[in-house]
């Protein structure tokens, strides 16, 4: 067994580390995957109303080049997907079966311009600069639960053990490996991590302040589980309020995984941003359960070598049609 020893971070925004063990063997499950339009899988407790919907995407007409008359234009082709992506892009909502009473349930995210970082948080997280996304992607309204890792890799590293709650203690690359089993079994979709200004996006929802909700850290109860209201533990997903786009815990229960590697940022405006093509470590965004609010924000941003892992640090799935 190997065992690679990082260093543990700063209250802020230094370095994360944690004991890196790597699986001998995973656990194949034959999991069926029937894609449909669904409710929220981490849906607010009753009595609370339901995230807003988003409204619908027209998409653009496909122009076929003239014919010759003589040649018949031929039929076009269904996509070979569950659901065919127009629907699901007007509907705004995705819901993946995974068999054994479980779903995975996607919210639209639109393409849009956002101004990422902030100037009054932490050094990484400056100079604000423009970022267009151009192409629209579904977010997993959820952050992947213990009872969703165990059903595709037959095992559960997570330290605070409940089947509704977040899993943690997963590092980048085994998080990819969950990905591919969802490749290999949903052939017509593509599951990755978001990129860091996908997911600073998602969690403003077109906010321009701290937090989806406005600037206001007293407010912050309401939306996440932090280090004044966790109880130094997790908590079963979709608990808090969601934001304005219908996504739950951006700003607390476990800390994400992104894709790219970690950089500082410059001032030139940047269009689909993936970072640098190698670096250190890889970027973790948002809030756990052991965070200050300072490290809550929509615009906090840390790294980590991609084989750690934590036991406040989890991920969420972005899916787009091939």
């Amino acid at each position: 067994m190997v065992l690679i020893h990082t260093l543990r971070r700063h209250p802020r925004t230094t370095l994360r580390g944690s004991l890196h063990r790597f699986v001998g063997a995973w656990l194949g499950l034959v999991i069926t995957f029937a894609v449909g339009l669904g409710g929220a899988g981490c849906s607010p407790p009753a009595g609370k109303s339901a995230a807003p919907q988003l409204a619908p995407v027209a998409s653009e007409p496909v122009k076929l080049a003239p014919a010759p008359q003589s040649v018949p234009v031929p039929e076009p082709q269904p996509k070979q997907t569950a659901v065919p992506l127009a629907f699901g892009l007007a509907k705004g909502e995705l819901s993946m079966d995974l068999g054994q009473g479980l779903t995975m349930d996607f919210v639209l995210i639109r393409s849009g311009l956002f101004m990422r970082g902030a100037e009054n948080g932490a050094t990484t997280e400056y100079p604000v600069h423009e970022v267009k996304l151009t192409q629209p992607f579904f977010l997993g309204r959820c952050e992947v639960t213990q009872a969703q890792w165990l059903a595709l890799m037959g095992d559960n590293p997570s330290l605070y053990q409940d089947p509704r709650h977040p899993v943690e203690r997963v590092s980048w690359e085994k998080c990819q490996l969950f990905l591919a089993r969802l490749g290999t079994r949903q052939t017509n979709w593509n599951f990755t991590l978001p990129t860091e200004a996908q997911w600073e996006f998602a969690c403003r929802a077109g906010s321009l302040e701290r937090f989806t909700f406005g600037a206001a850290e007293e407010e912050l109860g309401q939306h996440a589980w932090f280090i004044l209201n966790s109880g130094k533990s997790t908590h079963p997903v979709g608990t808090k309020k969601a934001n304005a786009w219908g996504l739950y815990d951006m700003h607390g229960n476990v800390r994400e995984w992104c894709a790219d590697w970690f950089a500082a940022y410059g001032q030139a405006p940047l269009k689909d941003p993936k970072g640098p093509g190698k670096a250190v470590g890889r970027v973790f965004r948002g809030g756990g359960w052991n965070d200050h609010p300072a490290q809550c924000t929509a615009s906090s941003r840390d790294f980590l070598y991609p084989v750690g892992y934590d036991d406040d640090l989890g991920f969420r799935v972005l899916a787009v049609p091939r």
